[in-house]
């Protein structure tokens, strides 16, 4: 049930960074904060199949394939960037990005305030493309220049790509320990 009419706001980002294993199951490490959420937009990517038949449509459905968008951050903390992007120390201590590195899945959790309640978020299996920089030189004041990451969410082996937990809710404080597995709960008659 939605207890909040409206949501805002975007704090509390964490990433739990994934391990593929057998099945397309992503196994998680505990989830670590990342400071400096800026935005977040997430698309989902969908069209719809129609077959037609007698001169209607005879069947339609839905067909999802995850979803897409940004993360923008004050700065990418370094961890991030070597646990996730694939980017390495090198011996003199700078941080090397690799032209086409190997990067890991994770699950983005992150949370919101409402109208009524706090809400917590957890997208699943998410694959990260190349930070965005932006460098520009002082005119007179500061302005920061924040970084932005496309990401894409595969959703985990069952098909879930996200969900949502209120304040209420059993979920809400575990999300900031481990990553949920989606149990659906029975159904009353």
């Amino acid at each position: 049930m939605n207890r909040n009419k409206v949501e805002f706001g975007l704090k509390n980002v964490l990433v739990a960074v994934g391990t593929e294993g057998e099945g397309g199951v992503v196994n998680y490490a505990a989830p670590v904060a990342i400071p400096g959420a800026v935005t977040l937009k997430v698309d989902e990517k969908s069209d719809m199949y129609q077959f037609f038949a007698d001169d209607r449509v005879y069947y339609s459905e839905a067909q999802s394939e995850g979803a897409e968008g940004t993360l923008e951050m004050a700065l990418f903390p370094d961890t991030f960037k070597t646990d996730v992007l694939g980017f390495i120390r090198d011996a003199d201590g700078g941080l090397a990005e690799k032209l086409n590195p190997t990067t890991k899945p994770f699950a983005l959790i992150f949370e919101c305030d409402g109208d009524a309640n706090k809400a917590r978020h957890v997208y699943f299996n998410c694959k990260a493309g190349k930070i965005s920089d932006e460098y520009k030189t002082a005119e007179g004041k500061k302005n920061v220049k924040t970084q932005v990451l496309p990401i894409t969410v595969m959703g985990d082996a069952n098909g879930y790509i996200k969900v949502r937990y209120n304040q209420d809710e059993a979920g809400y404080d575990k999300v900031l320990t481990a990553v949920p597995t989606i149990t659906p709960a029975p159904v009353v008659p």
